[in-house]
């Protein structure tokens, strides 16, 4: 059944796609024109389920095509509620703390993230992803997931990714740098508590090449499906002896994150609260390892 609905999901949006090109139309938003644009289909979405995004996830989302700085993009846009209940300022949150942990990796990990920008039109949030899967008018880069990976080449669906790319690397299909990337990713995602590391949130491209990073944002904090928010305690993963070097370098990215979420007044106070907690604790626990 759930596939039949993805299949018909990915078909609609396709169609959309052969309108813009039996047309002749120009299917980029200029700037003046975002904000309208990205109301109406977040509406759409929530209203009738708009198939604008075959991808899944806690969160709604279109795709879009539009101009950033002159420059033709396809982007994935994610968006929150447009109330100001507990549970919606807290999805609002983590869409704040996504960005910013993908500027995070590259600044202080020297790891590729997908670009992303924060945008707040009509009381909702929008989170807009670049896609790193297209290119151009009409051009689609190939990319695969570590979950297709796994069930063509190894057999080892939900390990923890840094067993499964060791394999890789093993048999001469992923290079050491990218495997040591993979590693760094994911002891990050442990210590801002991202509980949804999944097969299908790491992606190669052609010739088995990481492809950037995305996806990442402390889901621990995420509302119950009640709308309650979760009383966690951040209690960062500690590495074996074999572990401590990477683990240290995703630590002090891990520290910054949390940082920088402290001051960055998009947040909810409540959750800046938490996010400073989160730093000291992460600054103590790596202190000890150092």
């Amino acid at each position: 059944m759930r596939a039949g609905i993805e299949q018909s999901s990915r078909e609609a949006a396709y169609r959309r796609f052969l309108d813009y090109v039996r047309t002749g139309a120009d299917r980029f938003l200029a700037e003046s024109e975002v904000e309208t644009s990205y109301l109406r289909s977040a509406e759409n979405a929530m209203r009738h389920g708009d198939a604008g995004s075959s991808a899944g996830g806690e969160f709604p989302k279109f795709t879009a095509s539009r101009y950033v700085n002159g420059r033709k993009v396809d982007v994935i846009t994610k968006f929150s509620g447009a109330d100001d209940s507990p549970a919606v300022r807290r999805w609002s949150d983590l869409l704040v703390c996504e960005h910013l942990a993908s500027l995070t990796m590259p600044r202080v990990l020297q790891v590729p993230s997908a670009d992303s920008a924060i945008y707040r039109y009509g009381g909702r949030t929008f989170l807009e992803v670049v896609r790193f899967d297209r290119h151009g008018d009409f051009g689609r880069s190939p990319v695969c997931t570590l979950g297709s990976l796994n069930a063509a080449l190894t057999g080892t669906a939900g390990g923890n990714w840094p067993k499964t790319v060791r394999r890789l690397q093993a048999a001469d299909w992923l290079s050491e740098t990218d495997t040591t990337k993979v590693a760094l990713i994911w002891w990050f995602g442990k210590l801002i508590g991202n509980t949804d590391m999944h097969d299908g949130n790491l992606a190669f491209r052609p010739g088995l090449a990481l492809a950037p990073a995305y996806d990442m944002l402390p889901m621990a904090y995420a509302p119950m499906r009640g709308g309650e928010l979760p009383n966690r305690e951040f209690s960062p993963d500690l590495p074996l002896p074999s572990e401590a070097p990477l683990w240290i370098q995703a630590a002090k990215a891990a520290v910054y994150f949390w940082n920088i979420c402290a001051g960055d007044t998009r947040i909810s106070t409540d959750f800046r609260r938490t996010c400073d907690d989160n730093g000291r604790n992460m600054a103590t626990s790596l202190s000890r390892m150092q």
